[in-house]
């Protein structure tokens, strides 16, 4: 009889430990499920966006691959820890968030084998962005960038910080946010461009009312670099009103080309 009530016990145990521990895998498993599932569901959606779809549009997922790579590390590592038979297995006497305390084997991540493996499982990957990120910073540095990610938006930056023009007028994308971080927000560019792929019609009438001020300065970006290109479109209404443009300052990039243009209408 006391046989028979011992086996009883020894079974009753083991499916509370197979219990708990099918528990904490299916938490675990949810957790990196959600990670992938918000990085499936960005991407997707991002599809969807009213203006146009680039690579700065997704750096709101950055932290959430490391995520992945991280948890994917973590039980790569434990498995093959156990593998090679260094891994204990010591009761869990706490209490995980979400699931009541039961006896169930949680993997150990304080054993050597497995702390070897996940330092390189974690190092290859991270190894490898760490040099991308510096050759960048070393071309970034030989080169100062093109375009609209050039340095030159520092020299556009401090020409308005010394002309004290505090509130130009911006007619395309990407200048307005750079000079007020670059002038601590001394300098505040007024963004008038919309949108839409051609000028519409609440841009011509903001563009009438700005040029009745002959002293307002404008900024665009060069041909080549614009992104809501309003340059043509701005010049002919100054033009329709009597008014000539002239090009007041130039912001160039280490290669040579024009950048950030300032217009003046009089």
């Amino acid at each position: 009889m006391v046989r028979f009530r011992a086996r009883i016990k020894n079974q009753l145990d083991s499916m509370a430990k197979n219990e708990g521990l099918l528990v904490y895998r299916r938490a675990a498993w949810r957790k990196w499920l959600a990670l992938l599932a918000a990085i499936a569901i960005t991407v997707f959606i991002s599809a969807f966006t009213v203006s146009g779809l680039w690579a700065t549009h997704l750096f709101i997922i950055l932290p959430l691959p490391q995520m992945v790579v991280a948890s994917a590390a973590v039980w790569l590592s434990t498995r093959l820890g156990r593998l090679a038979g260094r891994i204990a297995r010591p009761q869990h006497k706490g209490q995980l968030q979400g699931i009541a305390p039961t006896n169930a084997p949680i993997p150990n991540l304080q054993s050597p084998i497995s702390l070897v493996f996940l330092c390189l499982l974690l190092a290859l990957p991270f190894s490898r962005d760490l040099w991308v990120s510096a050759q960048h910073h070393a071309k970034l540095a030989e080169t100062g960038g093109s375009g609209r990610f050039s340095d030159a938006v520092y020299k556009l930056a401090d020409h308005l910080d010394r002309a004290q023009l505090s509130a130009p007028i911006a007619l395309d994308w990407g200048i307005e946010k750079n000079v007020r971080v670059l002038t601590d927000d001394r300098v505040r560019p007024e963004e008038v461009f919309g949108f839409t792929a051609e000028p519409d019609d609440a841009f011509k009438n903001r563009v009438k009312d700005l040029l009745k001020d002959p002293a307002r300065q404008y900024i665009v970006l060069w041909d080549r670099f614009a992104v809501y290109n309003r340059r043509k479109a701005f010049t002919q209404i100054a033009n329709e009103m009597g008014l000539q443009v002239t090009e007041t300052y130039i912001a160039h990039e280490r290669s040579g080309l024009p950048v950030y243009v300032m217009l003046q209408a009089k």
